[in-house]
C-alpha cells in the first residue's frame, strides 16, 4: 500500500497509465517485484533458522511455499484495496500501522491470545493474518500439508478477493486533489 500510495501521489502511476505499457502489466510487475523480496526474505529467514538455531528445514516445501504465496497474494489484495482509501502520502504510513499492529497483536504474531478478552479475541478469529500464521504453523512445526488447513485457505482467498473487489472500484492511478 505504502509503494503505490507513494507513486500515485507523486505522479508516477499517472504517467505509466500515459505509456504503452498495460496498467494491469504495471501492477503485476509491482506485485511480482514485492512477492520476489517477500520469497527472499522467507529464505533467508528459514537459512538463518537452520545455521543459528539449528531449526529443522521445513517438511512439506511444496505446501509451504503455497501457503506463503496464498498469503501474500492475500494481504496484496488488501494492501491494493486500502490505497483507495488513503488519501496522502503523508497520513499513509500512519493508516497502514493503525491496521497491521493491532492486527499483529489480535492474530497471535507476538505471542498466544489465549489470556486476551473474548471480544478481543472474537475480532483476532476473523482477521487474515490469524490463518496465515496457523497454516505456516502447521506446515512447519507440525508437519501437516496446507490442505489440512481449509478453514485457512478459506478465510485467506476471502480475504485477498475482498481486497481485490474493492481495489477494482477504489483504485486511482491520479494524486488526490487538495
Amino acid at each position: 500500500a505504502l509503494i503505490i500510495v507513494a507513486r500515485r501521489e507523486t505522479g508516477i502511476l499517472k504517467r505509466i497509465r500515459s505509456t504503452p505499457v498495460p496498467a494491469a502489466t504495471y501492477l503485476v510487475a509491482v506485485l511480482a517485484s514485492i512477492l520476489l523480496v517477500f520469497a527472499l526474505q522467507a529464505g533467508a529467514l528459514f537459512g538463518l533458522g537452520r545455521i543459528l538455531k539449528s531449526t529443522p528445514w521445513p517438511g512439506h516445501l511444496f505446501s509451504l511455499v503455497l501457503a506463503l504465496a496464498l498469503g501474500a497474494a492475500a494481504f496484496a489484495g488488501m494492501g491494493l484495496a486500502l490505497t483507495g482509501f488513503i488519501r496522502s502520502l503523508e497520513g499513509s504510513s500512519a493508516v497502514v500501522n493503525v491496521i497491521v499492529l493491532p492486527m499483529a497483536f489480535l492474530s497471535g504474531s507476538f505471542g498466544p491470545t489465549g489470556d486476551y478478552p473474548r471480544a478481543l479475541r472474537a475480532i483476532g478469529d476473523v482477521l487474515p493474518l490469524k490463518y496465515f500464521i496457523e497454516a505456516v504453523t502447521a506446515i512447519y512445526l507440525r508437519g501437516q500439508e496446507l490442505w489440512d488447513k481449509p478453514t485457512a485457505v478459506a478465510v485467506l482467498a476471502g480475504w485477498g478477493a475482498l481486497g481485490l473487489a474493492i481495489a477494482l472500484r477504489k483504485f486511482r492511478w491520479e494524486p488526490r486533489e487538495g
